[in-house]
Order: C-alpha cells, then structure tokens, then sequence
C-alpha cells in the first residue's frame, strides 16, 4: 500500500474515533503495515471500528489480521491439496466413549490454504491427528 492509500484510509480511522496520530506514529505505522494491501487494510479498519473503543495501535491490526479471515478472492490463494481439497480445514469425527455420542470437528490444514484460515484454529499436526 502506498503512503497516500495509506494516508486516506487512516484518516477515515482519525475521524472516527475523533484522535489524530502523530506524524512519527503514522511514519511508524506505514512502515509496519505497508505489506498489506489496500484493499486488506481498509477491511481490518472497518473491523477495529466495531470491535475498538479507542484508537488502534499497531498490535491492534495486527490481532486483527490474524483474526478475520481475507474474504477478497485476489488476496487468497487457493492450492491444490489431495489432504483438504483445498477448502484449509480438515474434517474429522470423534467418539466419546463415557457419553456414547459422536461429535463433528475440524482443524486447519497445513497446505497454503490452512495457513491462510484463523490462526485460533489448531492444525492437524497440532492436535497429533493422523491424515
């Protein structure tokens, strides 16, 4: 993202939450952020404006991103895997046995896909399930 896009869509946050960055906050900010596209840093925007009460720090966007998936097509890429079929999660039932019931789970994939999903879901390695 460039410093203009970059520019623009902070002040949309600015206005917002009715605070201002510092210039060296703002330099700071960029510097960290600017791998991002434009297009993902406005979506992490407008979720830190429902989920913030205060203006956000870099961490901020950062938990963020880590949170909420990419819903763009251009900013995913989907990979050919035989072990998820390219969906990033991994499906799988388990028994228990005191209560006789069996449950539906799913945990993320290890391909490119998987790595993409919610980091809060574990993998299948993780968890020590055999695919």
């Amino acid at each position: 993202m460039t410093i203009g896009e970059f520019i623009e869509a902070t002040n949309r946050l600015e206005n917002y939450y009715g605070k201002e960055y510092t210039t060296e906050q703002r330099k700071i900010m960029h510097e960290e952020l600017q791998d991002l596209s434009i297009d993902r840093y406005k979506q992490l925007i407008s979720a830190i404006m429902k989920k913030n009460k205060f203006l956000p720090k870099i961490a901020d966007f950062l938990e963020v991103d880590n949170e909420i998936p990419y819903s763009r097509k251009e900013d995913q890429k989907i990979v050919e895997c035989n072990i998820c079929n390219g969906t990033g999660y991994i499906f799988y039932k388990k028994t228990i046995a005191d209560e006789n019931m069996t449950y539906n789970f799913a945990c993320r994939c290890e391909c490119e896909n998987g790595r993409n999903k919610n980091k809060q879901i574990p993998t299948h390695q993780e968890l020590g399930i055999m695919v």
